[in-house]
């Protein structure tokens, strides 16, 4: 475990095989980062760690959202808070969430006139 708070499990040559800030569960710590395609849970309550009515997660779309879900069927309920172009989420050493946003694609100085080979994809 690194003083971070981040367990790592490492093969004989030192290479990662599995660390739990890239696969967390109901916390963040401070520096750890939240990526695409990761979500957490909330608790039942502070005595009941099974997993509760609440998640965060940052979708394979770059949407960040915190919504309620059915505790019977796990599905999600509509979005509480959504925020949309969010790369990833940072917990700072202050205990803030910082996201930080996808850059805004860079347009033609001239909107009407793209060059030739101007091709635009989303990352």
């Amino acid at each position: 475990m690194l003083d971070t708070g981040n367990l790592m499990i490492t093969s004989t040559n030192s290479s990662i095989i599995w660390e739990s800030f890239k696969n967390p569960t109901n916390t963040i710590l401070p520096a750890q980062v939240f990526s695409v395609g990761n979500n957490i849970l909330s608790s039942r309550s502070k005595s009941n760690y099974q997993q509760g009515k609440f998640q965060l997660c940052l979708t394979d779309n770059y949407d960040l959202m915190l919504n309620e879900i059915d505790v019977c069927t796990k599905n999600p309920y509509n979005a509480y808070y959504r925020d949309q172009n969010i790369l990833e989420l940072i917990l700072d050493k202050s205990g803030y969430l910082q996201p930080s946003h996808l850059p805004e694609p860079t347009l033609p100085k001239h909107p009407n006139k793209f060059p030739p080979h101007a091709t635009f994809t989303k990352h």
